[in-house]
């Protein structure tokens, strides 16, 4: 895809590049997995004096399309490890789902407060004084607590 300025965005999946001399111009040539070639031109030589275009020796275009090749490298390597970190990344929330014994534990103790808590005696009797101050409160307001 082409911007408003002239650069291209290009997938670097697939991608293949190469540099050539020129005789005005050095070339890095990228080719796309579908096989459109781009041609990136560099100039060494000015193509008039007075012209005050940036020139690039042979060296920063050949460390250009070489820094272009190793990100390429690293982008299949990435992508080829994907699927493998995928199955670990599903196969890891599988067992975090699977492990219930801490959810389990906390419904036991739960239970267990719950059911303490229906025995306790003292709960009859705070039921009873909380039933007393609430029919206070209606006899001096004229009205329910709230609850």
């Amino acid at each position: 895809m082409q911007s408003p300025s002239g650069t291209r965005s290009i997938a670097l999946t697939g991608m293949e590049v190469r540099f050539e001399l020129g005789q005005k111009n050095h070339s890095v040539y990228c080719t796309d997995a579908d096989g459109h070639v781009y041609r990136a031109k560099y100039p060494h030589r000015p193509s008039s004096p007075e012209d005050g275009e940036q020139l690039f020796d042979e060296d920063q275009v050949r460390d250009f399309a070489v820094t272009i090749q190793n990100t390429i490298a690293q982008e299949n390597l990435f992508r080829a490890r994907l699927p493998l970190q995928l199955k670990e990344a599903e196969s890891k929330r599988e067992e975090v789902q699977a492990d219930t014994n801490e959810l389990d534990a906390a419904r036991e103790r739960l239970q267990k407060l719950r059911q303490r808590n229906r025995t306790d005696p003292r709960g009859e009797a705070v039921e009873t004084r909380l039933e007393e101050a609430s029919r206070d409160w209606e006899r001096l307001t004229g009205r329910i607590p709230p609850k």
